[in-house]
């Protein structure tokens, strides 16, 4: 049940995050994602790596995610295999969590929210034509009586620099239109996690 709620709930996740997550020994770990896998609960790669090798990288079912938002079960065939790219990036999201979720109470933060993609994404008006924000995630922490809020975007140096400043240009017009006034108490922060000095 909880390997099914992560995967659901985070999409891609390692088998280092899931064990980190629940408190299990990694080969427990490998062993359920493996009877999972044999059910038709989720999928599993290991993505190429330049050097050593890469965690195996595991995303749900269609029947997992149906099984742990108590929906009906799907009809049609599976989703097809992720690619490397989204699988790698993904990951990369979930990682935050796990570390938020671990070195949080060692800084004396407490984790009151953390949406992805989908929940996350804040509409609003531009030009007079929809637009919307999709942050890789939001995060909301307390500490003391302090509650910070940030918006998250991974970057791991695939995407071209127009392409990021057109993304970047989206979140000011975001901040200007003042919609974010009915969800937050200032303007959250926007926090670019990325790759390299040079990146950067």
């Amino acid at each position: 049940w909880e390997i099914v709620a992560v995967l659901s709930e985070h999409r891609v996740s390692t088998t280092q995050q899931i064990s980190t997550l629940l408190e299990l020994p990694e080969r427990t770990a490998r062993y359920r994602l493996d009877r999972l896998w044999r059910l038709g609960m989720c999928g599993g790669r290991q993505p190429y790596a330049d050097q050593g090798s890469a965690p195996y990288h595991w995303w749900p079912s269609r029947l997992a995610d149906a099984y742990h938002r108590k929906r009906e079960l799907p009809r049609g065939g599976e989703r097809e295999e992720p690619q490397e790219q989204f699988l790698r990036h993904a990951a990369a999201i979930t990682g935050l969590y796990v570390a938020l979720v671990r070195l949080a109470p060692s800084l004396g933060w407490e984790l009151l929210a953390f949406s992805r993609e989908v929940e996350a994404r804040e509409e609003f008006t531009l030009k007079e034509r929809q637009a919307a924000i999709v942050p890789d995630a939001f995060v909301l922490i307390r500490e003391g009586e302090a509650e910070y809020h940030a918006m998250v975007e991974i970057d791991r140096g695939t995407m071209s620099l127009p392409r990021l400043g057109r993304k970047l240009s989206l979140y000011l017009a975001w901040a200007a239109s003042g919609v974010w006034k009915g969800r937050h108490p200032y303007v959250p922060a926007l926090l670019v996690l990325t790759t390299t000095s040079r990146r950067v």
